[in-house]
């Protein structure tokens, strides 16, 4: 009894001892000389050739895990690569949850949790359907306030500073992104059910510099201006 006490202790602590172990790892051509596959491991590449080694940088958004807690402001956001660029503007944003078009729990779809702790990470993590959370992109090297996406199927209502005919969603960007106090934008389709309101550009602006609201609305087309491309010319295709 006494040996077997012994070999399982012995085996338990070889099992701890292994975990959340990092193996960093070097070949002649940089490249793995075998992958196999197994369970509870991850395996990656240096990002020395991105710039952001040694900066803290965190890119990756990961799906399905909540931040809670920490909160110091909410926006609301189209997506989650727009909700991590809003963190990465906002000075005292560290990380974020957002909260996905699926999100059906209450009426909180398309939230963005902008957040921030004394460590700069976040105290608690915990599995939750139809979020997203992630990093701000402060101490990533190579950042852009440029963001061309547009989306089909969502209305910006509100906020409107001018409206006017035009073609499609392109030229409703474009428009947006020529006119200075034009922020975001909500295009009508000329398939849209009332008729009087098809094909109108509506040109939009907020004190936040974001929607207020976000609705799910067929046959329109909503985004943002690109005039942070450095490119006035430039739409989202």
């Amino acid at each position: 009894m006494v040996n077997d006490f012994v070999n399982t202790s012995k085996a338990l602590i070889s099992v701890i001892l292994s975990s959340y172990v990092c193996y960093r790892k070097k070949s002649e051509r940089g490249t793995p000389s075998r992958i196999n596959i197994l369970q509870n491991v991850v395996s990656g590449f240096s990002l020395r050739e991105c710039g952001d080694s040694n900066s803290g940088c965190v890119r990756d958004l990961v799906s399905n895990v909540d931040f809670p807690g920490n909160d110091i402001e909410s926006v609301l956001a189209p997506d989650a690569n727009y909700c991590q660029k809003v963190c990465t503007e906002t000075s005292q944003c560290q990380f974020f949850t957002f909260l996905t078009s699926d999100w059906n729990t209450d009426d909180r779809r398309f939230y963005c949790y902008l957040k921030m702790s004394a460590s700069g990470e976040p105290t608690v993590r915990t599995d939750l359907p139809n979020v997203v959370s992630g990093h701000s992109l402060k101490q990533c090297r190579a950042q852009s306030s440029c963001f061309k996406s547009i989306y089909d199927g969502l209305d910006f209502p509100g906020n409107d500073v001018h409206h006017s005919v035009v073609e499609d969603e392109h030229s409703c960007q474009r428009k947006c992104t020529e006119e200075p106090d034009c922020q975001f934008f909500t295009f009508v389709k000329g398939e849209y059910h009332n008729q009087n309101q098809r094909y109108i550009c509506y040109r939009k602006k907020s004190e936040r510099g974001t929607p207020q609201r976000i609705n799910i609305l067929q046959n329109v087309v909503s985004g943002f201006s690109l005039r942070e491309c450095g490119d006035s010319n430039s739409v989202a295709v």
